[in-house]
């Protein structure tokens, strides 16, 4: 799945990102705000200058913190998207949002109620 071969210290970084977002990054994901924005300006610190946290193809760490950071925007996009102190995350996430694997896994249906058509999944976009 993943194009890249990551060197030691990239499993190592990945790993340990992974646990915060996992343990500290989730638990102050609905309430504590200023928490969430600190690992960020943190993490965009680490972003190089690439698609992707290592390079230009997504890897774990990638895939693994997408679904807090996008849920962290949903809250309030026009703050996340105007916030000054995470340049490279707002890159990074907008990247992914636009992506073509995002779009492939992310389809939306139509709720379904009583008396409606079966809808055979899944359906081609």
């Amino acid at each position: 799945m993943f194009k890249d071969r990551l060197n030691k210290d990239q499993e190592l970084f990945t790993e340990e990102i992974i646990k915060i977002f996992d343990k500290e990054f989730k638990f102050h994901l609905d309430s504590h705000r200023n928490a969430c924005i600190s690992i960020l300006k943190k993490l965009d610190k680490e972003i190089k200058n690439t698609n992707y946290f290592f390079s230009n193809n997504p890897h774990k760490i990638d895939l693994c913190i997408l679904p807090f950071i996008r849920q962290f925007r949903i809250a309030n996009p026009n703050w996340f998207d105007s916030h000054g102190e995470i340049p490279r995350i707002q890159k990074w996430l907008s990247s992914f949002l636009e992506s073509y694997l995002l779009k492939e896994v992310m389809v939306s249906y139509e709720v379904w109620e009583k008396n409606k058509p079966v809808t055979i999944f899944p359906i081609s976009q």
